[in-house]
């Protein structure tokens, strides 16, 4: 599993690569720029491995992303 090691005032978390969908893009597209973007590696993308709806209100971190509401795919790499 690919993870980006990012720091805050409360020190350290992951994330996975991934971004916005721009207007036009499939997933596949999608995903390919985010990581060129975000590690500079240009992936070849496999199969659908999980779904998460991520609702940030119900989420410990609620004061921050209380507004967010977003769907993840996560791909084999």
């Amino acid at each position: 599993m690919l993870a980006i090691k990012k720091r805050d005032k409360n020190g350290y978390y992951y994330i996975l690569p991934g971004g916005d969908q721009e207007f036009g893009e499939n997933l596949h597209i999608t995903l390919r720029r985010a990581c060129i973007e975000e590690i500079n590696v240009d992936v070849e993308i496999k199969n659908l491995l999980f779904i998460r709806e991520y609702i940030g209100e119900n989420h410990e971190l609620y004061e921050f992303d209380s507004g967010v509401h977003q769907i993840e795919y996560m791909f084999f790499m």
